[in-house]
């Protein structure tokens, strides 16, 4: 008696583990989107940006799928490429005219790949299609960028000044 109650009590803990595993594996696929439709779409960048394989791709600001994979270029002067899966749900949202653009998730955050909705008037992308690709701001190209102007604005002011002074002179031998 006692062994059949503990085969049983085995059993129903065999069982309970296995069902909370399944639980468990469709709670963390669902999460990661692993039994949803998908549909390949493609873009290219010059820069990568610290994206990869696996990040996170989001369109209007909701989490629509992932990049499957980055090919770089032939040619130094090509683009990366990239494929992505987006969810059958936000699918439609992505048209022939959206752009997607790498993003900042916060100050500090990690980055993304962000796609824009396209116009009602657009046809919906098919699978394999490139969508056009807009290049993200770089920090250090805009700061020598603002270097070049601070030093123009600097030459414009002692210009200004020097005519200043001159005015300032000119006005006191007339007066």
């Amino acid at each position: 008696m006692a062994t059949q109650v503990r085969v049983a009590g085995v059993g129903v803990f065999v069982l309970g583990g296995l069902l909370l595993f399944a639980v468990g594996l469709f709670l963390i696929g669902d999460r990661q989107m692993a039994f949803a439709k998908k549909v390949t779409v493609y873009t290219e960048f010059k820069k990568i940006t610290g994206l990869q394989p696996g990040a996170v791709v989001r369109v209007s600001g909701a989490k629509a799928g992932s990049i499957t994979q980055i090919l770089p270029p032939s040619t130094p002067s090509g683009k990366f490429r990239f494929e992505i899966e987006i969810v059958e749900d936000l699918h439609q949202l992505v048209r022939t005219d959206s752009v997607a653009t790498i993003e900042t998730e916060g100050l500090v955050g990690g980055n993304y790949l962000g796609i824009t909705t396209g116009s009602d008037t657009a046809p919906i992308v098919t699978s394999n299609t490139t969508i056009a690709g807009k290049e993200p701001l770089d920090i250090a190209e805009l700061m020598e960028r603002m270097g070049d102007t601070v030093t123009k604005v600097n030459d414009a002011v002692d210009g200004m000044r020097d005519d200043a002074e001159r005015a300032v002179v000119a006005i006191a031998d007339t007066v």
